[in-house]
C-alpha cells in the first residue's frame, strides 16, 4: 500500500498547511493479480478493459473488506485506551466500496461548520504510484510538544509530489470541461487549487514543468483507470492545459474555498484570487 494525496503532501513532504478529511491509500495492482499481460490497460479491446477495470474493482473491494477492515480495526482496539468512544465502519456513501470511516474520540465538544469529526480512509487500486519514496512521519502534536510522546515518527511509502502536482492539475482540467448538466461535486474541491499553488510555490512545478514524459505518463493512465465519457483527453496536452474554472462554475469554487479557509488552512493562507493568480500563470508558461 502507498500513501498519496493531499495528506501525504501535509504529512509527508511538508508542503501544504492544511488539515484533509481523508487519507488516500493505493493498493497495489500487482498485488490483487493485476500486472504485466492481466492489467487493465493491456486488454485486447475495449470491451476487456471495461471487464478487467470492473475486476480491479471487486478484488480491491475484497481486500478492503476482509483483509485491510478486520486488520485496522484489531489494531485500534489494541491500542485505544478503554472506555472511549471510537467506530471503523464501512463508508456507506462510497459508490466504489472501498472506504473506511474512523469516527475518534475527540476533546472538542462543537462539531466544526465545515470538518466532519471522522476521518475517511479512502483506498482503491487504479492510481499509479511511481514515482514514490520512503517518507517519515510523525503527529502534530509530537511536533508541538518534543518530549510528550517520545520517539512517535514512523515511516511509510508514498507518492512523490511531482506525480500528485500533475493528477491534480489534470483533475482540474477535467473539472473546467465537465458539462454543465453533470453533478458536480461542490465541496472540499477547492483544495486541490490551493495545493497546486503551495507546490508552485515551493518549485515542485518548476520541477514537472520540462518532464514530459511523466506528464504523458499519467494522462494515458487517466485515459483508462478514470475516464469520463464526456472527457476529450486529446485536450490533456501542452499547449491546451486548462486549470481555471469556467465563469459558470467561479461561484461555486469561491464558496468552497470560502468554508475551507476558516477550519481547514493554516499558516499563511492565500487568498483565492492570489491562488487563481499562480495557478494561470503556471497554465500559461507551460502551454507556451
Amino acid at each position: 500500500m502507498t500513501f498519496k494525496g493531499g495528506t501525504s503532501l501535509s504529512k509527508g513532504w511538508k508542503l501544504i498547511e492544511r488539515f484533509s478529511e481523508d487519507i488516500d491509500i493505493v493498493i497495489d495492482r500487482g498485488a490483487l493479480g493485476f500486472k504485466g499481460d492481466h492489467a487493465p490497460e493491456q486488454a485486447p479491446s475495449k470491451k476487456q478493459t471495461r471487464k478487467r477495470l470492473d475486476s480491479l474493482k471487486e478484488a480491491a473491494q475484497r481486500c478492503v473488506e476482509e483483509k485491510i477492515h478486520p486488520a485496522l480495526y484489531s489494531a485500534i482496539k489494541t491500542e485505544m485506551p478503554s472506555g472511549l468512544p471510537w467506530s471503523l465502519d464501512r463508508d456507506s456513501d462510497d459508490p466504489d466500496n472501498q472506504s473506511l470511516l474512523f469516527s475518534y474520540p475527540t476533546v472538542f465538544p462543537d462539531h466544526p461548520e465545515y470538518l466532519r469529526q471522522v476521518v475517511k480512509i479512502e483506498m482503491g487500486a487504479r492510481s499509479d504510484t511511481d514515482p514514490s519514496a520512503e517518507v517519515e512521519i510523525e503527529p502534530i502534536i509530537a511536533e508541538v510538544f518534543e518530549n510528550l510522546l517520545g520517539n512517535s515518527s514512523f515511516k511509510v511509502r508514498s507518492v512523490q509530489p511531482v506525480r500528485t502536482f500533475w493528477e491534480k492539475a489534470m483533475l482540474l482540467h477535467e473539472e473546467s470541461y465537465k458539462p454543465a448538466d453533470k453533478k458536480r461535486r461542490k465541496r472540499g474541491m477547492a483544495r486541490h487549487y490551493y495545493d497546486l499553488y503551495q507546490l508552485i510555490q515551493h518549485g515542485v512545478a518548476k520541477e514537472v514543468a520540462g518532464d514530459h514524459e511523466l506528464f504523458k505518463r499519467i494522462a494515458e493512465h487517466r485515459k483508462v483507470y478514470f475516464k469520463y465519457t464526456w472527457m476529450n483527453y486529446e485536450t490533456l496536452a501542452p499547449g491546451q492545459l486548462r486549470l481555471i474554472p469556467r465563469e459558470d462554475q467561479m461561484a461555486d469554487w469561491r464558496s468552497d474555498y470560502s468554508g475551507m479557509h476558516r477550519e481547514m488552512f493554516y499558516g499563511d493562507v492565500p487568498s483565492f484570487d492570489d491562488v487563481l493568480g499562480t495557478v494561470k500563470a503556471f497554465q500559461e508558461q507551460f502551454n507556451a
